[in-house]
């Protein structure tokens, strides 16, 4: 009996396939954009938070009215449903970028050194005053937020007297009067006092890109906003210093009544 014992490599047709090989992709992998990720891929937390940081930035520069829930969301990167998921309209989410602002504020003066308790009331409204000027410095949105609103009596500028102006000037109010009564500053019109420091201390930062320009150097600078702080405390209550010597006598005029 013949055995037929051929190989396979005896065969011409049982040559072994060649070996299929996956190909390896050349292409240049795609990169992300730099920048800030989109908020698609952050939790709620961050996108609203972004929210509230296009809608503050927006509303401090331009006031309440020209500003759009599409212009937040543009400004945010998202889409205008995104806004009013997380704020519902455009009076929340001003309500809520105030909010955040005074928390801020709040924050900050528990950070500075110098606590304006258990002092004699001259040292306690000096502190005050010069925690105001920084804070105003570290973050001038809330004092242009008050520029827009607070020359049009509305509904915000109410909200905004009620849930923080007036809470404020009471304090500084209540430190007034203190250092009256102890005989460290004169005697003088509180309301007078108390606008004289409040908006001395605030408003001035709502100009800080004008004072760049004609000094060089933005008041918001932390170094200019100390010189500043310390020139303004020595002016105010300098002023007000008891010293014997009667006020200075009225200007001869009278303002002129506000016409229609």
């Amino acid at each position: 009996m013949r055995v037929m014992a051929r190989q396979e490599n005896d065969n011409p047709k049982s040559v072994s396939k060649p070996v299929r090989t996956r190909k390896t992709s050349t292409a240049t992998p795609r990169r992300r954009r730099q920048g800030r990720p989109p908020l698609g891929d952050a939790g709620p937390d961050a996108t609203r938070n972004a929210l509230l940081d296009a809608a503050t930035k927006l509303f401090a520069r331009l006031g309440y009215e020209p500003v759009t829930t599409g212009a937040i969301a543009a400004e945010a990167g998202v889409t205008q449903s995104i806004v009013h998921y997380h704020f519902g309209s455009k009076q929340k989410i001003w309500e809520a970028a105030i909010d955040r602002l005074m928390a801020e504020r709040i924050a900050f003066y528990d950070t500075l050194a110098e606590k304006p308790g258990g002092m004699d009331p001259l040292t306690r409204l000096k502190l005050l005053t010069k925690g105001l000027v920084y804070a105003n410095a570290h973050n001038p949105d809330f004092a242009r937020v008050t520029v827009h609103e607070g020359s049009v009596s509305g509904d915000r500028m109410h909200w905004l007297v009620e849930s923080y102006m007036k809470t404020a000037f009471d304090k500084f109010e209540g430190a007034i009067r203190e250092a009256m009564a102890a005989g460290a500053i004169r005697q003088m019109p509180l309301r007078d006092v108390t606008l004289i420091i409040v908006f001395g201390a605030s408003l001035i930062f709502t100009f800080s890109g004008m004072i760049e320009r004609m000094y060089g150097t933005p008041l918001t600078d932390p170094e200019a906003a100390t010189s500043y702080a310390d020139s303004f405390i020595d002016i105010v209550f300098n002023g007000l210093k008891p010293d014997g010597a009667p006020g200075a006598a009225p200007l001869p005029f009278r303002v002129p009544a506000a016409t229609d």
